[in-house]
């Protein structure tokens, strides 16, 4: 995933990001004051699953985060038209 790019585009709504292998968590927090954002989160995910990406439900503590997990079996082409649809909804939430 291109966290750096989200990152560059959305600095101040991007908590942090780690992953393993195809498996990441994605924190959102709030501008001001910097909080877990569930709210974010939430509007990203229905967001992708309009585009047709199906995601976790936002997970963590305050449920600000989003868990990306596709199937091993996942083919390039879909990983990243899932990046892409990922990406495209992230900048329609966060403007």
């Amino acid at each position: 995933m291109r966290c750096s790019a989200s990152r560059s585009k959305h600095p101040l709504a991007l908590g942090w990001a780690s992953g393993l292998g195809l498996v990441a968590g994605i924190q959102w927090l709030s501008r001001a004051p910097r909080r877990p954002d569930p709210d974010t989160a939430t509007a990203i995910n229905v967001k992708c699953y309009q585009k047709g990406l199906l995601m976790f439900a936002p997970v963590g503590v305050g449920g600000e985060c989003l868990k990306i997990a596709p199937p091993l079996s996942i083919t390039e082409d879909a990983l990243r038209e899932g990046i892409q649809v990922f990406e495209q909804a992230c900048d329609e939430v966060l403007g």
